[in-house]
């Protein structure tokens, strides 16, 4: 499935870039899979480029001793990630080279939401390097993570 439309908006801004997050995290857009059942909600998207996003865990989700699986955690960075990875490409396809992850604490269904925080730390013309965290409901990191992302070229 195709994202949603980024007519009109220019991802050089911060006002068109906070345009295209609120239109990529709108539950209404049928974006893909993923992004579907894992259900984001958009909470912020800040001048400082740092993109916040809500997420409540399914018990489908846990792992046999009641924690949420590490893929899927690694799974909600990634899907707050990717979109910033192509916003900032502006709207170019965008596929991550690398993605780095540590796992500090467990993220439980007691955990009855989190955020992922995540900021770009460097943009070139080629590569997004940005660094995220999943935050539980007490305000403690439960996962660190980085990732670094390749923009395709250009059309000319």
């Amino acid at each position: 499935m195709k994202g949603p439309s980024m007519d009109g908006l220019d991802l050089k801004t911060y006002e068109g870039r906070l345009g295209a997050f609120r239109r990529i995290f709108d539950p209404e857009n049928k974006i893909a899979n993923d992004v579907i059942s894992l259900r984001p909600e958009l909470v912020e998207y800040g001048e400082d480029d740092t993109l916040i996003v809500r997420f409540h865990p399914q018990e489908w989700q846990l792992n046999g001793i009641g924690y949420v699986q590490g893929g899927f955690l690694a799974a909600f960075i990634d899907v707050v990630c990717g979109p910033m990875a192509a916003v900032y490409a502006e709207n170019r396809t965008a596929g991550s080279l690398d993605m780095q992850m540590n796992y500090l604490r467990p993220v439980t269904m007691k955990d009855s939401e989190f955020l992922v925080k995540a900021q770009v730390v460097n943009d070139t013309r080629r590569t997004t390097h940005i660094r995220a965290e999943l935050i539980k409901q007490n305000g403690k990191v439960a996962v660190t993570a980085s990732t670094n992302v390749m923009k395709d070229e250009p059309e000319k």
